[in-house]
């Protein structure tokens, strides 16, 4: 631009002597302006992001800032969390409708990944190294009858796929592998049954976050009680009975206080004697209204939870069937106790709602399920976990220890006074202690069943 300029001015004087300088400095004047907007239109191109048309500029390459259509596509459309839970007070008693139990959610959560699309269903658990292939692979009976009674409510096949995800509390740690999946998820490389569980609910929470992600392959907007029924639904069909149901009523409202429904309210619509399973009659029940309750409650902000795994274990379903013969077979003894049970699990939640003589209230809780082991002669509170609770509770900060559940040689729960001392110290204390017990710090968590950020299970 500048040359053309220099010539012009240089050859003006030339000009003047044959008269011809006003045509030649509008013609000059006329490619100087069109030079000068051809080049600013192509700076505004480039800078738009657009291929200029100078033939000397190449295309730009794509940012970071814009992932491609591929990348875009993993994203899954919806994703759900259930969580955990320790049933604090209530064991046993949880199974009559006429008593009722506290059950805690922990921060230990299910995730459900759901992405829609009209391939043949396919469910993923990449921590585990598993792929299920639904309705046709059964491997997994909770996967398999979550599948079931959403399919069969909605009366047609679902498709897409479903990944799901697991916190680390719900499983042993041993053997994980690095780096972690999404940078939070265990690799545990191997399929789920051969990694030992810490007894958080896992399976209520596995089966209430997978009923809302197969849910989310047909819409976004489902009622917690749609969801909570259909859980419980398929929980008690995987487990092949009809349990209380508090695990999956926590992993859908949280932690709560909860009555349970009468087992007829889900009898009516188990499957056939072929093992099928009638719409008509799951849409009947899962939209009926189920004679249960549940209040929900929250533990003190200066109260937390510690949980202990006992590396023993123990099959609570014998013991719960050597109780309720017992009950069947004392029912004076029984009633009297369990009334005396329950009047000590009311006391804990009134002292919890108004954060006093927590520590009294627990020890009336645990005297009472002592004198279950005593007169069931059923190992509820064996002697080697009065040995752990016995030398837990003398820890400054420990408000007191019980065993969590139907009880056994499964866990160990504590509730800690933090104003008093942190869980820090406290756990360090136990690992001294009690050496023999696994322990793990775990936020109770009020909320239940929710959504989550889609854009942080990008897999």
């Amino acid at each position: 631009m500048f040359t053309l300029i220099y010539t012009f001015v240089s050859f003006r004087s030339a000009f003047v002597l044959f008269g011809l300088y006003q045509i030649v400095f509008h013609i000059v004047l006329y490619f100087i302006i069109l030079y000068c907007t051809v080049l600013m239109s192509n700076v505004k191109k480039y800078a738009a992001g657009s291929t200029p048309t100078h033939t000397n500029l190449k295309p730009q390459k794509p940012t970071l800032c814009s992932p491609s259509p591929q990348i875009s596509a993993m994203i899954p459309d919806y994703v759900a969390s259930a969580p955990g839970k320790a049933l604090l007070a209530g064991g046993y008693l949880v199974l009559f409708p006429e008593f009722s139990g506290l059950s805690v959610a922990l921060d230990s959560r299910v995730y459900a990944a759901a992405k829609r699309g009209q391939q043949p269903l396919v469910v993923e658990c990449p921590q585990f190294a598993s792929e299920w292939k639904l309705p046709e692979d059964t491997r997994n009976p909770y996967l398999a009858a979550a599948y079931n009674v959403v399919s069969s409510y909605y009366g047609e096949p679902l498709t897409g796929k479903v990944t799901i995800w697991s916190d680390d509390g719900f499983h042993s740690q041993a053997g994980v592998t690095d780096p972690r999946l999404l940078k939070r998820f265990a690799n545990h490389g191997k399929d789920i049954t051969q990694v030992p569980k810490t007894g958080l609910g896992s399976s209520a929470a596995f089966v209430v976050a997978v009923v809302r992600g197969l849910v989310a392959l047909r819409t976004d907007e489902v009622s917690l009680q749609t969801v909570h029924n259909l859980a419980q639904i398929a929980h008690c069909i995987a487990q092949g009975k009809i349990g209380s149901g508090f695990d999956v009523a926590t992993a859908v409202y949280g932690t709560i206080l909860y009555t349970r429904f009468p087992a007829a309210t889900i009898d009516a619509c188990m499957p056939d004697a072929g093992g099928q399973l009638q719409t008509e009659l799951v849409r009947k029940c899962v939209d009926s209204a189920w004679d249960m309750s549940f209040s929900k409650q929250s533990l003190p902000d200066s109260v937390q939870l510690v949980l202990g795994d006992v590396a023993v274990g123990t099959k609570t379903t014998g013991m719960v069937k050597k109780v309720l013969s017992w009950k069947q077979n004392n029912p004076e003894a029984s009633a009297a106790l369990f009334s005396d049970l329950n009047a000590a699990n009311q006391g804990l939640v009134r002292a919890l709602d108004a954060n006093t003589d927590i520590k009294q209230a627990l020890s009336a809780v645990r005297a009472q399920l002592q004198r279950l082991t005593r007169e069931s002669q059923v190992d509820v509170e064996p002697l080697s976990q009065s040995k752990r609770l016995d030398a837990a509770s003398e820890i400054s900060g420990v408000l007191g220890a019980v065993v969590p559940g139907a009880g056994g040689d499964d866990a160990v729960c504590l509730l800690v006074d933090s104003n008093v001392a942190s869980v820090e110290a406290v756990l360090a204390e136990l690992n001294k202690r009690v050496s023999d017990v696994s322990w793990m710090q775990l936020d109770a968590d009020s909320t239940g069943l929710k959504s989550e950020p889609v854009q942080e299970f990008d897999w």
